[in-house]
């Protein structure tokens, strides 16, 4: 019985073992292509700032603003002094047409400029905006699967020490030829295997807490998501 106790307990190790070693690749993979993808956000975010920093759209339209006031203010500052001399309403027609050449300007600007410029971001704001959520929420899961996974690890080690010690105790263990997968070496190997999953998985959750803080910090997409076209969605978890 007893032996048959230690014998699923190996067995379930390299179960263990070998379901680590079949996805740690992909979870690998997966976290690269994150990090790849989030690099890429923050070069596009680098050259919106810059973009918007060299933007002259709202001083243009500061200015024009400004020459529509002072027309209008001239205009009704006239209105109550009176009668006008010929030269006064010959500079009144002429500031009324730079008035609707100001004003169709002021509308230009908006509408082509502006409101065109925050549809493309609006647009590019919702599309990083997914892929950031897909990539938090698969981070996510596969952050509750590394704990799990360290945790079974832990308990598994701990087991196979206990195990280890009463077999190495026994009366039995000298008869290497009735129990030859129970040796030091074995034993030593499967500690030393044990210990090696248990660093590549923290070494992965390390990667996952710095990706998780680079998402964080990119939680304000509104405002700095990028206006070319949206990069492939990572689709290797």
């Amino acid at each position: 019985m007893r032996r048959l106790k230690n014998n699923r307990l190996f067995v379930y190790v390299l179960l263990l073992s070998l379901q680590v070693h079949q996805h740690l690749p992909v979870y690998s993979a997966g976290i690269r292509d994150f990090q790849t993808q989030l690099e890429h956000l923050q070069i596009q975010q680098a050259k919106l700032v810059e973009t918007l920093t060299h933007d002259k759209s709202c001083q243009k339209m500061q200015m024009l603003l400004e020459k529509i006031t002072a027309i209008h203010q001239q205009y009704r500052k006239d209105r109550v002094t009176g009668k006008l001399s010929y030269n006064d309403e010959q500079i009144h027609k002429f500031e009324k047409i730079h008035l609707s050449s100001h004003i169709k300007r002021v509308k230009s600007l908006f509408r082509e400029e502006c409101v065109q410029r925050f549809k493309e971001l609006l647009a590019s704001t919702r599309t990083w905006s997914s892929v950031l959520l897909e990539m938090q929420t698969r981070l996510q899961d596969f952050n509750s699967f590394s704990a799990g996974l360290l945790a079974d690890l832990e308990i598994s080690e701990q087991q196979q020490n206990k195990a280890m010690d009463r077999i190495l105790g026994s009366p039995q263990f000298g008869r290497a030829e009735q129990q030859p997968e129970i040796t030091c070496r074995d034993k030593d190997q499967m500690v030393s295997r044990m210990h090696g999953l248990r660093d590549e998985m923290e070494l992965l959750v390390r990667e996952l807490q710095c990706n998780n803080s680079i998402i964080e910090s990119l939680g304000v997409v509104s405002s700095s998501a990028a206006l070319g076209a949206s990069p492939t969605r990572p689709s290797t978890l």
